[in-house]
Parts: C-alpha cells; structure tokens; sequence
C-alpha cells in the first residue's frame, strides 16, 4: 500500500510540475523580443545591422517588420 502512495504521489508531482510553469522550450542569451512575443537573438539581428547592401532606413524598416518598435532599441541595434 505504502509503495502504491508513492508512485501515486510522483505521478501527482510530475504532472503538477509540467504545468506549473516549467518549460521545455530553450532559453536563450541575449534574446530581444518583439511586439508580438517573436523573439530574436543579437546574432540574428546583428546580420541585418552589419548588412553593407543596407542603409540605415532600411535596416531601421527591417527592424521595424521583425515587430521592434523601440527607437531607442533600433538605435543601439544599429550600432552592433
């Protein structure tokens, strides 16, 4: 009987836990998350700001169509 509570009361726990905020999804260093909840690393947004076919205008525009608005965040992006 003692056995059967026991395994009865790790099932309960697992299947607490996998609902109580723990995730399987990876997190990631350096993340920017846009308007939407899209989320970017600094690498893949650094791509765009060391574009040398890219004006600024236009990095700022393809910014802007990855869902960041901050100015403030496009002008430090601009400047990785």
């Amino acid at each position: 009987m003692t056995i059967s509570r026991a395994i009865l009361g790790c099932a309960i726990l697992s299947l607490m836990l996998n609902g109580c905020g723990v995730s399987n999804s990876p997190t990631f260093s350096n993340r920017v998350i846009g308007n939407e909840g899209q989320l970017f690393t600094l690498d893949e947004l650094q791509v765009i700001a060391n574009d040398p076919a890219l004006s600024d205008q236009e990095k700022r525009n393809e910014f802007r169509g990855l869902g960041i608005e901050d100015e403030k965040i496009i002008d430090a992006l601009l400047q990785l």
